[in-house]
């Protein structure tokens, strides 16, 4: 991948016998490279294993077990109660799939969802001008497909 080419072409990091990566776990840096070079996926027995993971595919630039972590995470975990820590984390590590379910949740969701704790921290700190957007439309394509939106002709 792009970060490992980088991380061994002239940096400190190729001349010495260990590499520090402080912000990946063992676990996760073990079934990344078992998918390298096996394609076997490991069991992901919960959410924050699949997040974990997909965090080390997107840092490493594998797309393929992004998008497993991504469609495992949006088919095993999401839910109201997840859509917006989903939604932070696919939108933080380019999970597009995850982010456009986690979106539609949010969006068909959103008269629960803007009184949560969870939605009050994301508007503080993790809302960028494409994530508001994106958010106002899902939520306006939910209102119309329930009928809800006036339509002006």
């Amino acid at each position: 991948s792009a970060f490992f080419r980088a991380m061994f072409a002239g940096f400190r990091e190729a001349e010495q016998r260990e590499v520090e990566l402080p912000d990946i776990s063992a676990r996760a840096l073990s079934a990344t490279l078992r998918f390298i070079y096996t394609d076997e996926l490991p069991e992901l027995r919960s959410m924050e294993e699949a997040e974990e993971l997909l965090m080390c595919a997107s840092k490493f630039g594998i797309p393929g077990l992004l998008l497993i972590c991504s469609d495992m995470l949006r088919d095993c975990w999401l839910t109201v109660g997840s859509a917006v820590g989903l939604l932070r984390l696919a939108d933080e590590y380019g999970a597009r799939s995850l982010r456009a379910e986690a979106l539609a949740v949010i969006g068909t969701n959103f008269d629960h969802l803007k009184t949560t704790v969870e939605w009050d921290d994301l508007l503080r700190t993790g809302m960028n001008p494409a994530l508001i957007q994106d958010t106002l439309q899902a939520v306006q394509d939910a209102s119309i497909f329930a009928g809800r939106a006036s339509i002006k002709l």
